[in-house]
Parts: structure tokens; sequence; C-alpha cells
């Protein structure tokens, strides 16, 4: 088996297993002795994921694969608080009222330890992960307590075409004026300006 590995530099020609093993190698560790960061570049990066962490902001791969080469115990803990963060927003979307979101977010604070070392990590996680899915359309839509809900969901499972005295009720939630397009006029943000 022969195969010409082509570098920018130069041409190499390969000819057995051990070689291309040997070649790819010394790829790795002169790409990897490229990469390495100095000491400043390092707390500099640290201090930076670090004031993320503390806003309650998702960390990128690139992040968090620093943190593993050079912090694992702040790996461990960024982590915890991104499942956590996860976590917390697959609850909010299956969040039938604003009441229950609000339980759901007020769980969650209260499930944080005050001896927890990550404490203040997890706090703005959670506050992120709330403020967001507030200033969602999805939050907006939400009728405001869980009565309202399963009411909405009675009259969603009625026969349309069946007269009922109790569909004409205004404090029902009305699904026949809603429409994808309004989800999106909704959440579009709004301008004012005075002459």
């Amino acid at each position: 088996m022969e195969v010409l590995m082509q570098n920018k530099q130069e041409k190499t020609v390969i000819s057995s297993k051990r070689e291309l093993a040997g070649y790819v190698f010394q790829m790795l560790t002169e790409t990897e002795s490229k990469t390495e960061m100095s000491e400043d570049e390092k707390r500099r990066m640290e201090a930076r994921i670090i004031a993320k962490l503390k806003a309650g902001k998702k960390l990128t791969g690139e992040e968090m694969d620093f943190l593993r080469r050079y912090n694992t115990e702040l790996y461990l803990t960024a982590v915890r608080v991104q499942q956590m963060a996860e976590g917390l927003k697959e609850q909010l979307k299956r969040a039938k009222s604003k009441e229950e979101a609000d339980a759901i977010v007020s769980t969650a604070y209260s499930s944080i330890s005050d001896k927890d070392p990550a404490k203040e990590y997890l706090t703005a996680a959670v506050s992120n992960v709330s403020t967001e899915f507030r200033r969602s359309g999805a939050y907006s839509r939400l009728p405001n307590t869980i009565d309202e809900a399963e009411k909405a969901k009675k009259k969603q499972t009625k026969n349309p075409f069946k007269e009922s005295d109790d569909m004409d009720t205004e404090d029902d939630f009305d699904l026949t004026g809603w429409s994808p397009l309004q989800e999106v006029l909704d959440a579009m943000p709004t301008f004012s300006a005075e002459a």
C-alpha cells in the first residue's frame, strides 16, 4: 500500500501502516503545539467563560473544550449548569399555564442549595432561562391559570358542530381567532416614534 500525503510544505510517500500512524501522530502534535495557549490567554479565556456562567449564558463547544482541557473542575460545573438549564427549558415548554410556568421556575430556584459552590452559576442560568421564556411568544400565549388551560382543552375537544350553552362565555380561551401569522406578529418587536 502506498499513499501520497501532501502537506502545505512537503509531499510524503507512506508505504506502511506504521509510517501512516507516525505521520498522523506527527501532524497532530504539530497542530496541538500550534494551538497551545499562553498562560495569559488561558487566564483571559477562563475569565470570559466565568463571566458567561455568571450571566447564565450557554457556553460554546470551543469554551467547553477549553474547560475540559485546562480546568476540569469548572468543566464539570459548567456541564451541570447547562444540563439543569436544558432541563428547565424542556419543563417550561410543557407548561400548560403561566401559573404552572411560574411554579416550575420557583421550584428550580428552591432546588439550588445555599451551600452549593455553583449556586451563583445555577441561579444565573435559571434566571436567564426564565427571562428568555417570558419574552417568548410561547409564554404570552399561555392561559393565566391551570383552570383556564383545562377549560381551553375541554373546549378544544368538544364537537364544534354541536351547539352548547357554555360555548359563548367570554372568559374561555378562543382558539378560532388564533393563526400562525398572529404568533409571528405577537413575537415581533414594536416601535413607537413620537413626532
